[in-house]
């Protein structure tokens, strides 16, 4: 196929590729090719679009496709960046910088794509892209995927690491936004590993470190979500768990750190993929580990 010249949307499409790690068309399309109806999308011709240009992408090297695994009843495709894409952004990659650009196709073909973890993170990134476009009253002002969003506690002579799935900070009203760690719970982790998790972000609690990381002086709101009303109770056990065995083990009060929970049906994860935007994430749906209805953690 004859090469293709590379216009502006398709390098925004290449920036947000690189930055997230992989998106789907669905993604792609409400990102960059949709037309809004309000909250709900029209994606039947842009698809069309879509799929035409992506299709041109691919063959040029520019992304690459590959399956999600068990996402469903069929194996979805996710687009990559390619080698040809690399190359378009050797100079822009804002995070971190290689003299060899092509570390960033190997990059990302590299990623474990866990399947559905990953598609629920993603489409809530995009959701929240999405209401920041369509409500004049919230601003998302930053966010870190969880291919960067790696925090280091210091401990002796080694480094221990939060890892979140999602960092944003959101302004929604009052000055100074809220600071928000997200966390995809597929329910896989025993309660030993969520004790570990969690513990870990006592520890960078602990360390004040995030004042420093992320220029904030209260620390971030942890939002867990979970597949299950079941998988939400063993995860509201387990804080309750982890916080009195870190209270036993060190003299930082951690009984107050924010933690707010909700399923992925509470937040509708799905809603990207069911064609429309939800501001679920923005109501009360929200409780915390005992069980109490708060307001969203995304409002200030």
């Amino acid at each position: 196929m004859a090469r293709i010249v590379i216009t502006d949307r398709d390098i925004e499409i290449l920036k947000m590729v690189s930055r997230v790690g992989f998106l789907t068309e669905t993604q792609i399309c409400t990102l960059f090719f949709s037309k809004n109806d309000g909250f709900t999308l029209d994606l039947t011709r842009a698809r069309n679009a879509l799929a035409q240009r992506i299709s041109r992408l691919v063959c040029n090297k520019y992304l690459e496709k590959t399956a999600i695994p068990s996402s469903g009843w069929r194996n979805r495709v996710a687009y990559l960046l390619g080698l040809e894409g690399a190359e378009v952004l050797k100079n822009t990659r804002e995070i971190e910088s290689k003299q060899d650009y092509r570390w960033l196709s190997r990059k990302a073909n590299h990623l474990l794509i866990r399947s559905r973890h990953d598609l629920v993170t993603t489409n809530f990134l995009v959701n929240l892209i999405m209401l920041a476009r369509l409500l004049s009253n919230f601003h998302l002002v930053e966010w870190i995927p969880d291919r960067d969003c790696r925090f280091y506690i210091p401990r002796g002579d080694k480094k221990l690491v939060v890892n979140p799935d999602l960092y944003f900070n959101v302004q929604s009203g009052s000055p100074g936004g809220r600071h928000i760690f997200l966390e995809v719970d597929n329910d896989t982790l025993d309660k030993k590993a969520l004790r570990i998790k969690l513990t870990r972000f006592f520890q960078y609690y602990a360390s004040r470190k995030y004042k420093r990381d992320l220029e904030c002086a209260l620390f971030p709101r942890i939002c867990i979500l979970t597949p299950s009303d079941a998988r939400l109770e063993v995860m509201k056990t387990a804080i309750i768990d982890a916080k009195k065995h870190h209270a036993d083990a060190v003299t930082v009060d951690v009984s107050r750190m924010p933690f707010c929970l909700a399923t992925f049906e509470n937040v509708e994860v799905n809603s990207i993929d069911n064609g429309f935007v939800t501001k679920k994430p923005l109501e009360p749906v929200w409780v915390n580990e005992n069980g109490l209805l708060l307001k969203s953690p995304l409002i200030s």
